[in-house]
C-alpha cells in the first residue's frame, strides 16, 4: 500500500496539524528517529518538533524509546486507493463532494425489482434545500423526467400506453404520449447526463446520470437544482460534474 505524506498548503490555517502528520509520515517511512534527526529533516524549530512529538506520544500515536531516545510511530498512514472501496461507498463519497461543489442536493436512486428507490442523499452545508424526497422514496416512473427516461432507455421497461406526464418550463403538468416518450429514448442512451424537461412545482430541476455495474443499469445519481426562474437554462457546470462522475464510477 502506498505511503502517504501531507500535500503542501500555501495558506495553512492549522500548521501544527500539518506538522504532526508530516512527522508521523516521516516515522512511518524511515522508522525510529531521534529528535535531532527529525529537526534536521524538517528544518523546523527544535522546540516545535519536541512539542508535537510529546503531543503525539500522549495521544498514543508515537512512542519514545527511553534507551535510545528515539521516536517510533505506532500508527500507519497510507494513501487509500479509491478503486479498492466498495462501489456504494465510492458513490456516497462522490455525492457528498458533488453537492458541496455544486451547492444543491444530490440523490442516489437504486434500481430494484419494484422500480427506482432513493437509497441515499446528501445536502450542501450552505444552501436552501428544495428537494423533499426522502430515503426510501419510490420514484413515479409515469412522470417523464430525467430519471424515468434513463430507466427506460437502459432497461427493457416499455413506455406505458397512457398516464405519462411531465413538468413543462412553467411548472405545469402536461400529458405525454407513449410515442413521444419512446422518441426521446435513443438520445437518452447516447448522452451522459439527462436533464428534466421542465421545473417541478417546488422549483426543482433534476439532472441525472446512469451508473452501470456489470454492464447493466445499477442506479441513477442526480442533482436537484433549486431554480429561481423556470426559464433558466440548465447549468453546464452540473452537467459536466455528473458526466465526470459517471465516467469514473461506471464500468461501461
Amino acid at each position: 500500500m502506498e505511503s502517504w505524506f501531507p500535500t503542501p498548503i500555501d495558506d495553512d490555517q492549522t500548521p501544527a496539524l500539518t506538522r504532526g502528520l508530516t512527522l508521523l509520515s516521516l516515522l512511518n517511512r524511515d522508522g525510529a528517529c531521534s529528535l535531532e534527526s527529525l529537526v534536521s529533516r524538517t528544518r523546523w524549530p527544535k522546540t516545535s518538533v519536541l512539542r508535537i512529538l510529546q503531543t503525539l506520544c500522549q495521544g498514543g500515536a508515537v512512542q519514545r524509546e527511553e534507551a535510545t531516545k528515539r521516536y517510533t510511530s505506532l500508527v500507519q498512514l497510507h494513501a487509500r486507493a479509491s478503486q479498492s472501496l466498495p462501489l456504494s461507498q465510492r458513490v456516497r463519497e462522490a455525492m457528498v463532494q458533488l453537492c458541496q461543489q455544486i451547492g444543491h442536493t444530490s440523490e442516489w436512486f437504486r434500481l430494484t425489482e419494484t422500480g427506482l428507490i432513493m437509497s441515499d442523499r446528501a445536502e450542501p452545508d450552505e444552501a436552501s434545500v428544495m428537494a423533499v424526497a426522502r430515503i426510501g422514496h419510490q420514484r413515479d416512473l409515469y412522470e417523464c423526467d430525467a430519471m424515468s427516461l434513463i430507466c427506460r432507455a437502459h432497461t427493457d421497461m416499455d413506455a406505458p400506453t397512457r398516464g405519462c406526464w411531465y413538468w413543462d418550463a412553467n411548472a405545469c403538468k402536461k400529458q405525454m404520449s407513449a410515442s413521444a416518450l419512446r422518441q426521446q429514448l435513443p438520445q437518452t442512451r447516447l448522452q451522459a447526463v439527462t436533464v428534466d424537461p421542465g421545473v417541478n412545482s417546488r422549483g426543482v430541476r433534476r439532472y441525472a446520470t446512469a451508473l452501470f455495474k456489470n454492464k447493466k443499469l445499477w442506479g441513477i445519481l442526480t442533482i436537484a437544482q433549486a431554480v429561481s426562474r423556470s426559464a433558466d437554462e440548465p447549468d453546464p457546470a452540473i452537467i459536466l460534474a455528473l458526466a465526470q462522475i459517471q465516467q469514473t464510477l461506471s464500468d461501461e
